[in-house]
């Protein structure tokens, strides 16, 4: 065995060795000249580096070296390594994330490593020389800007090489060919998979499970961008197991961090919240502040998507302290203006402005000029809000004077002067609000910042709106719209789309109010039209916007052609929407706005208009009606006399307020409406309102009796997401067989194990003579990051199932329901157990013409995702199971259902994402393939409802009536009787879709 033997040599003899060689190599290039190629390159880099004086370091081993780096620094390093001996050198990073680049004698890069691992841990370099020289190791920061931190170099072994370290440096090359693959500008997915599981393989093989973790991080990503996310999940799994083996939390989180952005990516928000937790945690196990801080800030914002603004600041807050603790007065600053930002969005007065000024102050304190420009503007519009005009003016004059400087980044200069001239615009300046918008949108349209040259258009037709110069208004609008159209075909996925769309509808809106102003000046010109195809236009894409927002991978079902057209319905023109008429049927289709709201009524006939009151006093009115229709539903902590005396005084109030109402939504068109039909298209909170208990209006100018007879009585009424979507029911599903079976009733689900009918599923099962106890069960959705426990939360403010009732009156309503089915094999009867998510997802359902639902419904009018129906959550033997069928797996059915009836609570309630309609149950099993849904809009009462359903069905099995006819003899009948009188007990319940 042969000896290794070092040579160690001063620093101050490596300085006289570096200069000799420095000399010969300068004298050999004016010696060879032109001939020596590769290598003159080389040997004018090194003597490049030796005039970097200090910053150059030799290795040796044993001998670590700990430096401060900032962020613009680098640092480089020299060792000696003979051909054939292994090296390996460690950088370990003590808060500061740094990348390691390995340089050959020849100055060929051999390996960069920037391991997974953030601002602490080893970023490890392994060589197997293979040629005799000196290696160059470059050490430089990952984040040019990041603040100052430390780290230790060291040369832990120098010696010969074995099998195991060449195979090492092949596992190695083949990862980080794997990551060029994957990185490159057209990245090659399949090569680089197969280059990760080469690298895995070998590593593997040699036991290196550090490195094999790492691989496996990156195998992962590589899933991800081929959009194999389970995939993905199996292999961030694996690298989680290995970080626990290795005990090692920094890892750890990591993987569980990689973990939620791989559910981020196919919008499973639950997943991700959870995983963004589970790395939160381990960050702050293992004192990683700069990662926690990074995973606090994810969660924020995921709070921030789902709605729940108030628990996203709770977040940005902590945020605020980690970066305080951190000395990041950067990250401080623009925390506290996201936090000012949500603020702002909620409409809240002066919490907005703290927030703005305490990152003013600290922009002001680090000489940032431009973002504390930034700040004044925002600072400036939230004096302008609040009525403080001189202030607002002082912050405006101050924040262009920043921005007027050499040198200021030009975005940040627009963005300045958008917000001051947005300033003026909220103070009626409006001719000065205009000089502002100009320059921005220069700087904005030569740099293809569409989005927000489509704002700034935006801004600029709203300032010449209010000068009274509406052509102008309207070429600009217009401009704006076909960027924003261009920016959606653009935005990749279809949830990416919607989400677009919904913060910019109020451009949408703009058009729409300019039209019907241009129709005013101008009767004549068909302005009118115009606008209600726009309207209609934009309300087409309800069903895409149901889909986006709930998940639904767009590319399932795409070679069926209804699906297809359901998802991208086309907008109809006046002419094609009057078709879908008769002469019996008028459509009336709403589009509330902020100064002004508007009502189309269409007939085979023609087309009028109306202008209504604005959006703010519309809502508020069919809020009040609302609350006092369901005034009769328990109120916590009430005696029955006080409850008593609720509804009375409710029902004395119910009258004159839905004849306000009223006569605000109808009386315009009241002379028109005859015996008609009426098909409603809604909008915001018209579609919580049930039309057909409003009283009927008189034309305007004649007094409106308190009392009127209810709309029911002289009409039939009908939702519809748009006439659009209708035109696409009624021609994607004229061909379809219908189900060769009649009526599938599903109802009275087992939601608990101390429910009697598990008890006696356990007796009848048990053995005789036995005397096994049944064992004790856990509570159903116990986990408080189910679905289910999340939907409950929100819905209803309650922890888990606990909160839900067995309905005792589903069951007498699917025997009510059956019993008028003829013949009697053509229903189907699912109780008890039978009533589950599993039969609900089966093929079985597809059979039947008609499917009624009699259970428990969630519907989160701020998270769509979180809607669904409960159905049984335990099996026979009072084992847990799945039973929340969610409203993304109702997408999923495919029926050949030509009704569905949901007997539940709110299943009519979704969330109003503006310009896209109410986003409910209701819509998803039009998608599911049901061109017409019966559905409620309160949590109604559950006698009651039996006995609706009851009539309802025997108008539709026994007397052959429409569904839109049956319910409202149904609910004409329910009307009649004393005890079901009040609008309570039958308003609640409405047909959505296809009336015929």
């Amino acid at each position: 065995m042969v000896k290794q033997t070092k040579l160690i040599v001063s620093s101050g003899f490596r300085k006289l060795v570096s200069v000799w060689l420095i000399v010969c190599c300068f004298c050999l290039v004016l010696t060879v000249g032109p001939t020596l190629g590769t290598n003159a390159r080389v040997l004018s880099k090194t003597f490049q580096v030796s005039q970097q004086g200090q910053d150059i370091s030799w290795l040796e081993e044993g001998k670590p070296i700990e430096r401060e780096m900032v962020g613009s620094a680098l640092h480089s390093y020299q060792l000696t390594i003979a051909a054939g001996q292994y090296a390996r050198v460690v950088i370990e990073q003590k808060g500061f994330d740094v990348v390691v680049r390995l340089f050959a004698p020849d100055g060929k890069l051999i390996t960069e490593v920037d391991n997974p691992n953030g601002t602490k841990g080893p970023e490890p370099v392994h060589i197997t020389a293979e040629a005799t020289g000196i290696y160059r190791l470059e050490v430089s920061s990952f984040q040019k800007d990041a603040r100052p931190g430390r780290y230790e170099a060291q040369l832990f072994e120098l010696r010969p090489a074995t099998q195991q370290d060449r195979d090492r440096l092949a596992a190695r090359r083949a990862f980080d060919d794997g990551e060029r693959l994957r990185n490159q500008d057209t990245p090659d997915l399949e090569a680089a998979l197969k280059k990760g599981e080469e690298a895995l393989s070998i590593y593997g093989a040699i036991g290196d499970r550090s490195e094999q973790y790492t691989v496996l991080l990156g195998i992962g990503s590589t899933y991800r961008m081929r959009r194999e996310p389970q995939k993905a999940l199996e292999r961030l799994d694996q690298a989680l197991q290995i970080a626990r083996e290795l005990g090692d939390k920094q890892r750890e989180g990591r993987a569980f961090q990689n973990t939620a952005e791989t559910y981020s990516d196919v919008e499973e928000r639950g997943k991700e919240l959870q995983f963004a937790g589970e790395a939160l945690k381990a960050y702050q196990a293992a004192g990683e502040k700069v990662n926690e801080a990074e995973m606090v800030s994810v969660i924020g914002n995921l709070y921030n998507l789902l709605g729940e603004a108030e628990k996203a600041r709770e977040y940005f807050e902590l945020l605020i302290r980690l970066y305080q603790e951190l000395g990041d007065k950067t990250g401080e600053a623009r925390t506290l203006r996201r936090v000012g930002y949500s603020y702002h969005l909620a409409d809240e007065p002066q919490k907005p402005l703290e927030y703005f000024n305490k990152a003013l102050a600290i922009w002001q304190a680090l000489g940032n000029k431009q973002q504390e420009a930034v700040e004044r503007s925002l600072v400036s519009d939230e004096y302008t809000r609040a009525g403080e005009r001189q202030k607002a003016l002082d912050h405006a004059e101050q924040a262009v004077r920043l921005v007027q400087a050499d040198g200021v980044d030009k975005f940040i200069k627009a963005q300045v002067l958008i917000n001051v001239g947005v300033a003026y615009y909220k103070l009626g300046e409006f001719e000065k609000a205009l000089t502002y918008y100009n320059e921005p949108l220069q700087i904005l349209q030569t740099s293809g910042a569409k989005r927000s040259e489509a704002i700034t258009l935006k801004h600029i037709a709203s300032a010449l709106r209010d000068l009274g110069r509406l052509n102008e208004a309207q070429v600009n609008i217009e401009k704006s719209i076909a960027l924003v159209e261009y920016l959606r075909e653009h935005a990749g996925t279809s949830e990416l789309q919607a989400s677009f769309i919904a913060t910019l509808f109020t451009f949408y809106e703009f058009y729409g109010d300019l039209m019907m102003r241009l129709h005013e000046i101008n009767p004549k010109a068909g302005h009118d039209l115009t606008a209600l195809a726009f309207t209609e236009k934009v309300k087409a894409r309800s069903l895409m916007a149901l889909l986006t927002k709930a998940r639904v991978d767009l590319q399932k079902g795409v070679d069926n052609p209804r699906l297809a057209a359901l998802t991208d319905p086309q907008p109809l023109v006046v002419k094609e929407i009057q078709q879908q008429l008769d002469g019996n049927t008028i459509l009336l289709e709403y589009e509330l706005g902020n100064e002004r709201s508007y009502l189309w009524a269409v007939t085979v006939d023609g087309v009028l208009s109306y202008q209504l009151p604005p959006r703010a006093e519309i809502e508020a009115q069919a809020r009040r009606v609302y609350q006092l229709l369901i005034a009769r539903q328990p109120a916590p902590g009430l005696t029955d006399a006080q409850q008593r005396a609720r509804e009375v005084a409710a029902d004395a109030q119910y009258q004159t307020q839905a004849t306000i109402l009223s006569k605000m939504l109808l009386a315009p068109v009241a002379a028109h409406l005859g015996t008609k039909r009426l098909l409603i298209v809604a909008d915001g909170a018209l579609q919580y309102l049930p039309f057909a208990a409003l009283p009927a209006p008189t034309p305007e100018g004649t007094e409106m009796k308190i009392g009127s007879r209810p709309l029911i009585l002289d009409h039939e009424i009908v939702s519809l997401p748009s006439a659009s979507v209708l035109a696409v029911l009624r021609r994607e599903l004229a061909d379809r067989k219908p189900a060769t079976k009649l009526v599938a009733v599903i109802a009275d689900p087992v939601f608990s194990p101390d429910d009697a009918r598990v008890k006696q599923s356990l007796a009848s099962t048990r053995t005789p003579g036995s005397t096994q106890k049944p064992q004790a069960h856990t509570a159903v959705s116990s986990d408080p990051s189910s679905t289910l426990n999340r939907a409950l939360r929100s819905v209803r403010g309650v922890d888990d199932s606990a909160s839900l009732q067995r309905l005792l009156f589903s069951r007498d309503e699917a025997e009510a329901i059956l019993s008028a089915v003829r013949p009697r094999q053509s229903g189907l009867e699912a109780l008890d157990f039978r009533a589950s998510r599993k039969l609900a997802m089966s093929d079985e359902l597809s059979q039947y013409r008609i499917i009624h639902f009699s259970t428990h419904g969630l519907l989160d009018s701020r998270r769509p995702e979180l809607s669904g129906l409960v159905l049984s959550l335990v099996d026979e033997a009072g084992q847990p199971q799945e039973g929340f069928l969610r409203l993304h797996e109702i997408y999923d059915l495919r029926l050949n259902a030509d009704l569905v009836v949901l007997s539940a609570c709110q299943t009519g309630l979704g969330k109003d994402v503006r310009g896209e309609g109410l986003i409910g149950l209701t819509r998803g099993f039009m998608y599911a393939g049901t061109p017409r849904v019966i559905a409620s809009l309160w949590q109604v009462d559950d006698a009651a409802t039996a006995e609706l359903m009851k009539r309802f069905y025997r108008g539709v099995l026994q007397e052959k009536l429409p569904p839109a006819a049956a319910l409202r003899a149904a609910q004409i009948e329910m009307l009649k009787k004393r005890q079901w009188q009040s609008p309570y007990y039958w308003g609640a319940f409405v047909l959505q879709g296809e009336w015929r």
